[in-house]
């Protein structure tokens, strides 16, 4: 797959985040993250807040910030909002009694411009392409993140039916074909595969799960010049 350039999250991104952050009444962040979802930008804000996290909720609700689907999981709040540019999720767990650390994520909506929307089969073909070409047939692409840099990196995670012996030698025959070269093999019970093709270095994970096959990529370009 051919790296894109740095992404530089969009103005939207950004006074959306900033929107919300001050709607939640957050004034610093520790960490924000530029990358790209699925082949589209998006933008991630981490923060650490001294406030009880019950508190927290219970001022997030009354002050209605935009969201609109919240869960609780083991003691994670998932809040879920659309935003004129992009969709966002905000998670929130406790770190003590009187403090809680927030994820606040936003990707931008596919075909927002101003222009009309894309239709949905170019989104679809947009989608497709993200899968990398010397994958095995029916693979299911479950996880896209491409962080921009001087090391760019894309990771990737698949879903196959097929076992992880034929995972691996299906892989491994196509990497073969486009001239990747074998520094470190994947072997059937799963130990981490490493290639090289030019300024470019690919891991490859292949694990056994319950009637299915998982595959996990990480693929780094470092940049010439």
């Amino acid at each position: 797959m051919v790296f894109m350039s740095p992404v530089v999250a969009s103005d939207g991104l950004r006074q959306s985040a900033s929107h919300i952050l001050q709607k939640l009444k957050i004034e610093q962040f520790e960490l924000e993250q530029e990358m790209k979802l699925f082949g589209q930008p998006s933008l991630l804000v981490v923060f650490l807040h001294r406030q009880p996290l019950s508190d927290f909720i219970n001022r997030f609700l009354q002050s209605n910030p935009g969201f609109s689907y919240a869960d609780v999981i083991a003691g994670h709040v998932f809040l879920q909002g659309e935003f004129e540019s992009a969709h966002a999720v905000l998670h929130l767990q406790a770190t003590s009694n009187n403090s809680f650390k927030g994820e606040l994520s936003l990707v931008k909506q596919a075909g927002h411009d101003n222009t009309l929307k894309q239709p949905l089969n170019v989104y679809r073909e947009q989608f497709a392409s993200r899968f990398v070409a010397w994958m095995p047939v029916g693979a299911q692409l479950l996880m896209d993140l491409e962080i921009p840099g001087k090391q760019a990196t894309l990771q990737q995670v698949y879903l196959l039916d097929q076992t992880p012996a034929e995972t691996s030698a299906l892989i491994k025959e196509k990497l073969l074909a486009a001239q990747w070269l074998a520094n470190m093999e994947t072997d059937a019970v799963g130990n981490m595969g490493v290639w090289r093709k030019e300024n470019t270095l690919l891991y490859v994970y292949v694990h056994a799960l319950k009637n299915k096959t998982g595959v996990y990529l990480m693929k780094t370009k470092q940049a010439q010049g």
